[in-house]
């Protein structure tokens, strides 16, 4: 836990693991379909800004722009620019 003294380096946040593609080679059909909430990822970055120190926030999943509003949100809590 970041309290603990523990800093991440990165965090990556799965939004989905919907996809609106079909490609053969990709695993991201067995994932769970669901989307992450807003208030899973807010509290997922909460957890890895605890440190103070900077680290790397990467969006994924099956394909994240498909919770691109949960991104958007995200991003615009923590006044990050796009």
């Amino acid at each position: 836990m970041t309290g603990s003294g523990t800093m991440l380096k990165m965090l990556i946040l799965s939004l989905t693991g919907q996809c609106n593609f079909a490609c053969k080679y990709c695993y991201a059909h067995e994932h769970p379909q669901d989307r992450m909430s807003l208030a899973t990822a807010v509290k997922a970055v909460d957890l890895a800004a605890g440190s103070g120190k900077p680290f790397v926030l990467q969006f994924s999943g099956g394909e994240p722009l498909l919770a691109f509003d949960v991104m958007q949100d995200v991003i615009r809590i923590f006044g990050w620019d796009m």
